[in-house]
């Protein structure tokens, strides 16, 4: 991931030469809370250290005492393993250059909670929230944000609750004149759609234990029993995770945008939305395989098998496969907007989609890309602050609606 290095010692950079916006400390706390990024940070620390003539790395003992002075603690809290590893990095790193105030700054902004718009906006957005309207096979819709905890219907043995923290929850049960025992193989069960508007998130939990996180402005369509001809068969509009349950007698298979995804029991991720050039289909977990939807379920040469930390992209030509970000691919299920040079339509599609507003263009971004990592809990004013001091381009929030207009000054960045 050779971007994102370069990325990270920019930052690094920037947070030495005490050079950083708000949101840059921010982005930057992302990757030290990220321990794949270890290795990469004590790299530049080293690095840090010899160009201040040191070319000695500090002991753990040597380390504790950097931080004993610049904390303001005595030694023995300054030990190692009572603060958090991002604090003593950052410590240190504020040691080498002489940065004594900005620690706490840092520390003061990562834990205040979500970073809120500037004042050059005379109204805001809030961010999205959890909500999902569930759709029932009699047409009965369900708005679960509105309804109580608790049991929300029956259909064909099934009992479809809102459990005590939001989520959606299917039980097969037992058939209390025959009884039968719940049977997750039942394939008696009617169809139910789960979908979420502009601004809304779930979590639905299926009858197998299969959970599946769906975005904002997707559905999912399934058999309120899962099961059908052998098979777990839903069907994918929009963005979701899957955390498939195994089950090697019934595959587990997600139809998408013209694809279809075939697992026995993995993690992954499938991006599916209709304004997108391709479906993306990230793996995290286990093993997957990507196909046309409809060819031939033993027609090798249309399929392809993932493993592990790779995406397939398919259009309707073909299926490409690449190394995954999964940083960038779960930024959405983890709170967060992540950017490596990526175009400003695409990442306002993805504002829209979360925030519920309109964008409306009066001025030619194609060229705009952008570096970034911000929290998706904030209001729409901190990732539009973040774009306007990073580019060519101002905002102007009216309503439900976002203008992005050309700055009239010259001098940026």
């Amino acid at each position: 991931m050779k971007q994102t290095n370069l990325r990270l010692t920019e930052l690094f950079h920037k947070y030495m030469e005490n050079n950083m916006i708000e949101l840059e400390r921010a982005e930057f706390s992302d990757y030290i809370d990220d321990p794949v990024y270890s290795d990469e940070i004590q790299d530049l620390l080293g690095e840090a250290f010899r160009n201040q003539g040191n070319s000695e790395s500090l002991s753990a003992d040597a380390r504790a005492r950097v931080l004993a002075h610049i904390l303001g603690t005595g030694y023995a809290d300054a030990q190692p393993g009572a603060l958090t590893r991002w604090k003593q990095v950052l410590a240190v790193a504020a040691a080498v250059a002489g940065i004594t105030f900005s620690v706490w700054a840092y520390y003061a902004n990562k834990t205040a909670g979500p970073l809120q718009g500037g004042s050059q906006y005379s109204n805001d957005v809030a961010p999205g929230k959890q909500g999902a309207t569930l759709t029932l096979a009699s047409g009965k819709m369900i708005r679960l944000g509105d309804t109580q905890n608790g049991e929300l219907a029956k259909e064909k043995g099934v009992v479809i609750s809102k459990s005590a923290n939001g989520q959606l929850v299917y039980q097969i049960k037992a058939d209390t004149d025959t009884k039968r025992p719940p049977s997750p193989v039942d394939e008696s069960g009617v169809t139910n759609v789960l979908s979420t508007a502009k601004g809304e998130t779930y979590l639905v939990n299926l009858p197998d234990k299969s959970k599946v996180w769906l975005n904002a402005l997707s559905s999912i369509t399934y058999s309120t029993t899962l099961n059908k001809n052998g098979e777990r068969r839903v069907k994918l509009d929009g963005e979701a995770y899957f955390e498939v349950a195994k089950d090697k007698k019934h595959p587990f298979i997600v139809e998408s945008n013209g694809q279809d995804v075939t697992v026995l029991g993995t993690h992954f991720n499938i991006n599916s939305y209709k304004n997108e050039s391709a479906v993306k289909t990230t793996l995290l977990e286990g093993s997957v395989r990507v196909r046309p939807s409809g060819a031939s379920a033993d027609g090798a040469e249309h399929a392809v098998i993932l493993r592990p930390g790779q995406q397939a992209t398919f259009t309707r030509e073909k299926i490409k496969v690449s190394e995954a970000d999964i940083e960038e691919a779960m930024a959405w299920k983890n709170g967060k907007f992540i950017f490596r040079d990526e175009s400003l339509t695409s990442i306002m599609r993805k504002v829209s989609i979360w925030y519920d507003v309109e964008i409306v263009y009066t001025v030619d971004v194609n060229d705009l890309t952008y570096w970034g990592s911000l929290s998706r809990n904030a209001n729409i004013s901190a990732v539009l602050n973040y774009l306007s001091k990073t580019g060519n381009v101002s905002f102007e929030i009216q309503g439900r609606k976002v203008k992005v207009s050309a700055k009239k000054t010259t001098n940026n960045k």
